[in-house]
């Protein structure tokens, strides 16, 4: 097919020395997405996949420092260095919405494993980096990521309940609305399910 295409461009008067290059340009587009594919599949599989037991014991002992539709955000320890980590776990609302309905069950998995696969090779400034996940008994499930310290975005913005002291100044939420933009168009861009809690404030 592509030596028809060569003939037909050269019978229309291109030269073969653009069949070349198109060919150049070709070999060198499937290159990069082989690269760009073994990258992503090395960066996935450094996200670990952590027994439930081990996240329930973590969020036993941490603190609750964020909650919204998916459920709560753990301040925990994890792991025998005990690192700091945030946990995210599906909550019980959701939870008992989905039981008994394969496909809200079937919808919440695809959307769970979505988020691991696409947090699992994304490096970008604006995103927070996935370090684990887990699934349990009972629809169970978490997601474990890097601790950004601070407080919450709303808590930055408002009345000074972040770590920067004081409301933010014009100047400074604009900073933030314009990093919360370049995070969700880098997502958007690779038509990534995520399972939002949403960014209003």
């Amino acid at each position: 097919a592509t030596g028809e295409a060569c003939r037909t461009s050269h019978n229309r008067g291109f030269t073969k020395n653009g069949c070349l290059q198109d060919l150049v340009v070709k070999g060198a587009m499937a290159a990069l997405q082989r690269r760009r594919a073994a990258a992503a599949q090395s960066a996935y599989a450094a996200v670990k996949e952590i027994a439930y037991e081990e996240i329930q014991s973590a969020v036993t002992g941490g603190s609750v420092i964020g909650e919204g539709a998916y459920g709560r955000v753990y301040r925990c320890r994890l792991g025998e260095e005990e690192s700091e980590v945030a946990i995210k776990t599906v909550g019980d609302e959701m939870l008992t919405a989905a039981q008994g309905n394969p496909d809200a069950e079937a919808l919440i998995e695809r959307m769970f494993m979505a988020e691991v696969r696409t947090l699992g090779h994304l490096r970008h400034p604006n995103i927070v980096r996935i370090l684990g996940y887990s699934r349990g008994a009972e629809g169970r499930r978490a997601l474990v990521y890097e601790l950004l310290e601070g407080g919450s975005l709303h808590d930055q913005i408002h009345a000074g309940g972040g770590t920067l002291g004081g409301e933010l100044a014009a100047e400074q939420r604009v900073r933030v609305a314009l990093d919360i933009v370049r995070g969700m168009a880098h997502l958007h861009g690779l038509n990534a399910d995520i399972l939002d809690d949403g960014a209003a404030s």
